[in-house]
């Protein structure tokens, strides 16, 4: 049976930027920007309510289980839990009008499994459409478009037939190509002796 998750939010308050946790607890992700943006307008009402405070930094934080450890304890060693970790979900800077009750999302970073709710805020937020990446990278575009037959010649694997004309070349090469003595019998003595 999976454990359940435990989620919830921080704003972080003051000068010193004091990170105090908000009320609503969440077992579960939200699953899209609307359902994100009513948490937070709640979640903006409550730092206003207790804090007086219309602009904040709020971040959402999925708590998991600590794991159990060997830890020396007095007189021998013994089973111990370590602290609960958090992970970042989600982290906004918001800005909350207290007559309306709207929140204006100034700045939004998401994690990888928020990848949804991240594509409808830049949609509706931002008015900026997920666009998939090019297939050829823009530092290779003009070259490719020039001469389609580099993309053959950038790896030895893309090339028609076997060059067996190329030397091999050795990676860590002991032996310079002019002599063959190793390099370490070329060297000179650091003392010198003279005689008089």
């Amino acid at each position: 049976m999976p454990a359940v998750q435990c989620l919830s939010f921080y704003a972080y308050l003051g000068p010193r930027r004091t990170k105090v946790p908000i009320p609503p607890l969440l077992n579960e992700v939200p699953s899209d920007w609307v359902e994100m943006k009513w948490l937070l307008a709640e979640v903006m009402a409550v730092v206003h309510a207790s804090h007086g405070i219309t602009v904040a930094d709020i971040s959402l934080e999925r708590h998991r289980r600590g794991k159990f450890t060997l830890r020396f304890s007095g007189h021998g060693y013994s089973i111990q839990p370590l602290r609960y970790q958090r992970y970042y979900e989600a982290f906004f800077k918001v800005i909350y009008t207290p007559k309306t009750g709207d929140v204006e999302v100034r700045r939004a970073s998401f994690s990888w499994n928020l990848n949804a709710v991240a594509q409808e805020f830049y949609a509706m937020e931002k008015g900026i459409q997920y666009r998939e990446p090019p297939l050829i990278p823009r530092e290779h575009r003009q070259s490719i478009l020039e001469s389609p037959k580099s993309l053959l010649r950038l790896e030895p694997t893309g090339s028609r037939y076997a060059d067996y004309t190329r030397k091999l070349q050795n990676l860590y090469n002991k032996f310079s190509e002019a002599e063959e003595t190793p390099m370490s019998y070329l060297r000179e003595p650091k003392i010198m002796y003279y005689e008089h």
